[in-house]
């Protein structure tokens, strides 16, 4: 069965700490992502849609880290799945001064809808 999957994965905007104005920053960027699955159980509950936000931080080697869920709406359906998708995410790391800083708490807001001709099966 063929699945196609809305993702809507956006990094949320950064306040970086004792920043000053002679700081030179330059941010993440996504530059590997995995597949998203739309999960099976909320299919079988007849959900159609879901949005989980992902809160995580970014290591100086661009891996993920204490990734958990701020919220999820429907609640018990795509947690799991939004967690599993974000952990394998891979970034340029974020850059202050010429050296690669972690960053802390960034958000995601990660989407999931069923198309619809994986609805009637």
């Amino acid at each position: 069965m063929k699945r196609i999957i809305l993702v809507v994965a956006v990094v949320g905007g950064l306040i970086l700490p004792n920043a000053c104005a002679t700081t030179e920053f330059q941010g993440i960027s996504l530059v590997a992502s995995g597949d998203l699955t739309f999960p099976e159980a909320a299919k079988s509950a007849g959900i159609t849609y879901g949005v989980v936000i992902v809160q995580y931080d970014v290591r100086t080697d661009g891996t993920v880290a204490n990734a958990e869920v701020v919220s999820s709406d429907p609640p018990g359906y795509f947690e799991e799945e939004a967690l599993r998708f974000v952990r394998a995410w891979r970034f340029r790391p974020a850059h202050e001064n010429g050296q690669p800083i972690e960053l802390q708490n960034v958000e995601s807001s990660i989407g999931f809808e069923l198309d619809e001709d994986d609805q009637s099966q």
